[in-house]
């Protein structure tokens, strides 16, 4: 699988009709998987390097959310976003 994203995902990128919001999708995802996978690593930890590990994601994802909410905006600000690509 990673190796069919790092072979297209060049491709995607580089097409015009790519923007900023597609980029942070794709660092977000990627960004909540490899947390949600880290987990596998606090199964047989102690409570409190546990609730560090859920505070810290917790944390990761409102400053991604709100990373996401400035992009918006200055998609906003720059042009309506209409759903379509523009090329």
């Amino acid at each position: 699988m990673v190796i069919a994203v790092l072979l297209v995902l060049p491709r995607w990128t580089a097409h015009p009709a790519w923007q900023d919001h597609y980029s942070y999708a794709l660092v977000f995802g990627t960004l909540t998987g490899a947390m949600l996978a880290g987990f596998i690593g606090f199964i047989a930890s102690t409570k409190p390097d546990l609730y560090f590990k859920i505070a810290a994601n917790i944390v990761a994802v409102v400053l991604m959310i709100m990373l996401g909410f400035r992009i918006a905006g200055r998609l906003g600000n720059s042009r309506e976003w209409s759903g379509k690509p523009s090329c």
